[in-house]
């Protein structure tokens, strides 16, 4: 959940910031509109729009590109590719992924008939977007924008000054080793109609598929192989939907939306039982609820069992051992995850705080190190590097990382605790005491016993 303010106030910065915005203006001051009359699927949808006309107007600045009949989904995975990845941060990225996952499920029906049950969409969820969209707007206002410039599709493309402003995001890593990440599915729904002719259910998988996996790519999970993927409309449909209500989780967080998903999957009939994706998406709900291990474990050994290349599931048989204090067996699977796809990144993380718990933080760093290469906006990997460093005894790097942590994450009493940690090994007492009081004021217990205010 994003932070602590409330879906109003979210929509009223977002409303200040509407003039710089040209002829999306309109679709940004609807945004708060359609939030005070709680019509929530209509925030999703109208932040997508927003979404869209920026990604044009960024490929005619950045690209020299006429979008043309480009649509958002196309528009973003351009962005990640290879050959543009320097172009938008990576928690930007994050955050427009956010943005169209859930603005593509308001914007279609998931039900099989007019009088079966849909995936309902409320505050939370919208409150979720507008975050994302909020920052978006804020990088792109203060990057691209001048005073007086506004968003035009149709304009010259020439660039603005390109100075960053500074970047606030998400912080996924609620406690050091408090728990591992699990992988985050973010998915974008196109439905079909059950009852329609074979034909149209078989075009409309197609493109459940399809979007599906390349929303997975979109949130850094590889591809499902191809063995691996179901072909049953139900099934699939059933773990698209299911899949994005798990958006945003962390394991045992427990929100309304993970136990709904929880439910979905858990009332899925027989013809479930077959398919590698419902068990690992049924594992992963199980994480996000905060169920027994044993029974996230269960849920992943049957998806390896159907697809033992199933990168994703390894990394959550190797979460589900680690949270079960089995830690040789986690770095097996963490290992084997990574082998199977070694642009899969998650993995590779999670086995460096699994060695750093188990006293090996030297050998967690060169781990990081290479996520950080990949990914040099990873601001995750780059806390726990710093807080590798300083359980190596590296406390000059540490602190470097440290720094740097806080630069992106101003308001996680965590970095803190740890740069006070790191200012004290070297003898910064002045500047550890000022880490040590931040850490406090942001709520850290730990902090309170360091800090002499």
């Amino acid at each position: 959940m994003p932070g602590d303010k409330s879906l109003k106030s979210l929509m009223q910065e977002a409303v200040t910031l509407a003039p710089r915005f040209g002829r999306v203006r309109g679709d940004i001051d609807a945004l708060r509109g359609r939030a005070l009359v709680g019509d929530y699927r209509g925030v999703l949808q109208n932040a997508r729009i927003v979404l869209e006309a920026i990604l044009r107007d960024l490929a005619l600045k950045e690209l020299k590109l006429q979008p043309g009949k480009q649509m958002l989904d196309d528009l973003v995975s351009r962005f990640q590719q290879q050959v543009n990845a320097q172009i938008v941060p990576a928690m930007i990225l994050g955050h427009m992924r956010t943005v169209q996952a859930w603005g593509n499920l308001g914007s279609h029906d998931q039900a099989s008939g007019l009088f079966a049950d849909h995936v309902a969409l409320g505050e939370s969820e919208a409150l979720t977007s507008a975050n994302s969209l909020l920052a978006i707007l804020n990088w792109y206002a203060e990057k691209y924008l001048g005073k007086d410039e506004a968003i035009n599709p149709d304009s010259s493309g020439k660039s603005a000054s390109s100075s960053r402003g500074r970047l606030r995001p998400r912080v996924l890593f609620a406690v050091l080793l408090m728990f591992i990440v699990a992988g985050t599915s973010v998915t974008v729904v196109l439905t079909g109609q059950r009852g329609r002719a074979d034909h149209d259910e078989a075009v409309s998988s197609s493109s459940l598929r399809r979007d599906l996996d390349s929303a997975l790519s979109a949130s850094s999970e590889p591809a499902v192989p191809s063995r691996c993927r179901t072909s049953q409309f139900t099934v699939l449909k059933r773990c698209v939907a299911s899949a994005q209500l798990l958006v945003g989780g962390s394991p045992r967080g427990a929100r309304e939306q993970d136990l709904r998903a929880l439910d979905m999957l858990e009332n899925c009939g027989p013809e479930c039982a077959g398919a590698a994706e419902y068990w690992y998406l049924l594992g992963r709900a199980r994480l996000l609820t905060g169920k027994d291990p044993g029974a996230v474990a269960e849920a992943a050994a049957r998806s390896l069992s159907l697809c033992d290349e199933f990168a994703s599931a390894h990394n959550l048989a190797g979460t589900a051992a680690f949270v079960a204090n089995r830690t040789e067996e986690a770095l097996t699977y963490y290992r084997r995850a990574a082998s199977l796809d070694p642009s899969f990144d998650t993995p590779r993380t999670n086995e460096a705080l699994v060695l750093m718990k188990t006293g090996h933080a030297r050998d967690a760093i060169p781990l990081l190190g290479h996520v950080l290469e990949r990914r040099p906006g990873d601001t995750d990997a780059r806390f726990a590097r710093g807080q590798a460093r300083l359980l190596a005894g590296a406390y000059l790097d540490a602190i470097l990382d440290l720094e740097e942590s806080a630069k992106f994450n101003p308001k996680d009493p965590l970095v803190f605790l740890s740069l006070g940690q790191a200012y004290s090994l070297v003898n910064r007492l002045g500047d550890a005491q000022a880490a040590f009081c931040t850490s406090k004021r942001l709520g850290s217990p730990q902090a309170a016993q360091f800090c002499r205010e």
